[in-house]
């Protein structure tokens, strides 16, 4: 294969859509439910290698710098000092409507159960039900309605303060798309 034509074939895995990004995790062995999507594929890491251990829900948003492993090579070290060869892979299950946060790392042998977040920069390994997720190593830090009436009783002060954030900076009221659809 000629140097263009690889040049070509990166440039193209850096560009993917997320809906590029399934398809090819889908050949590859993957169960990806409806409605899925990665905000940024290109600063995304789903272990490819093992891709048929990964199964992920409907609804599920995945945003940017997240990793997915289904294996881990640390073992390789045991092997070298002991001669042992040590297992090193399990599936991970992701249910349905789950948002990941920015960075987050889901180790090989977690499930996560339908109605998740989970918080950016989480180190993620082992079982949860649901609800909101964060931390490392990640724990259950509240329940969705818990972190739901959180919301709603910061939702008017964040307006606040957005508004005059983009006021202070714009020189101008904010306009819906602004705004997002959270204050809309």
């Amino acid at each position: 294969m000629g140097m263009l034509k690889r040049l070509l074939i990166k440039a193209k895995e850096n560009d993917l859509t997320s809906d590029e990004y399934i398809s090819r995790l889908r050949s590859k062995g993957a169960s990806i439910g409806e409605g899925v999507h990665f905000f940024a594929p290109k600063d995304t890491y789903i272990d490819e290698g093992n891709a048929f251990l990964i199964s992920i829900g409907n609804y599920v948003r995945i945003t940017r710098g997240v990793t997915i492993l289904a294996h881990d090579y640390a073992k390789s070290v045991v092997r070298m000092k002991m001669g042992e060869n040590i297992g090193g892979k399990a599936p991970v299950k992701i249910g349905n409507n789950v948002f990941i946060g920015n960075n987050a790392v889901i180790l090989k042998g977690t499930v996560i159960g339908n109605d998740s977040i989970i918080g950016a920069g989480s180190i993620v390994r082992g079982n949860f039900e649901g609800g909101v997720i964060a931390g490392n190593p990640a724990k259950v830090i509240c329940s969705i309605a818990e972190y739901a009436e959180r919301q709603k009783n910061r939702a008017i002060e964040e307006a606040i303060n957005c508004v005059e954030a983009i006021y202070q900076n714009t020189g101008r009221m904010p306009t819906i798309d602004q705004l997002g659809n959270g204050f809309a």
